[in-house]
């Protein structure tokens, strides 16, 4: 039977590094980047935290070329994905923590385990602050989403 997208299959993990774990499965290879492991974009994992050499895998393939295959963990439960489940509304409110301060911006990790650009943060909390913000913009086609920040 000929691996086709859109299967569940057990592959068999080849290595572990930062950058995701790559398997193989009936002869073909993948990297299971680390974007496909989890769909918590607010807790960011790491692929030894899923697999060691050795282990076998379920995956969901997501396309196939002749000796290469693109696989997927978290689209195995696609009722899982906080763009599905958590309330985007604008105007929301929402508990996050500062993740990080780029010179664009700050990003906060919202508590629904998505993350958002915070706007207007002229005084640019530390990471790891916790910070009380409302949704401004909601970008479903992109999957971004912005904050401002609210009474804390």
């Amino acid at each position: 039977m000929t691996m086709q997208p859109g299967d569940h299959i057990r592959a068999r993990v080849v290595d572990v590094r930062d950058n995701g774990i790559y398997l193989e499965h009936e002869g073909k290879r993948a990297l299971l980047n680390v974007t496909e492991l989890s769909w918590n974009e607010a807790q960011p994992t790491s692929p030894h935290d899923f697999a060691a050499k050795g282990d076998a895998l379920e995956v969901l393939v997501t396309a196939v070329d002749d000796e290469v295959f693109s696989a997927s963990l978290k689209r195995l439960d696609p009722g899982a994905d906080p763009w599905t489940q958590a309330s985007l509304v604008v105007g929301a409110r929402h508990e996050a923590t500062v993740r990080a301060l780029p010179e664009w911006g700050v990003l906060v990790d919202l508590d629904i385990g998505l993350v958002a650009v915070l706007e207007g943060a002229d005084d640019r909390p530390a990471p790891g602050t916790r910070v009380s913000v409302a949704l401004t913009v909601i970008d479903r086609d992109s999957r971004k989403l912005r904050a401002r920040r609210v009474g804390d």
